[in-house]
């Protein structure tokens, strides 16, 4: 999937815009730039909320295209591990 394709599909499932994901999704790269031990799900509360709080966008709203987000990554890993 390229990046326009993974915007799209977490719009979908998280019922956001392509913007809102958009900017989530952007802001969570800056955010694993400066937390690189940190930027799995298991994490997802302080990545929430570093989102929430960079980009002024209310906190459930992150957590579903979060969420989303890291759905779409663990399909599309588990697909590419199923064609080896």
């Amino acid at each position: 999937m390229n990046h326009k394709e993974v915007i799209q599909t977490i719009s979908e499932r998280s019922s956001k815009s392509e913007a809102i994901c958009e900017t989530v999704i952007r802001s969570y790269e800056k955010y694993c730039e400066r937390n690189l031990t940190q930027t799995s799900k298991k994490h997802m509360k302080a990545i929430v909320e570093y989102i929430s709080n960079e980009e002024l966008i209310d906190y459930l709203v992150c957590q579903a295209v979060m969420e989303s987000y890291f759905d779409l990554l663990e399909e599309q890993i588990k697909k590419k591990l199923r064609s080896m």
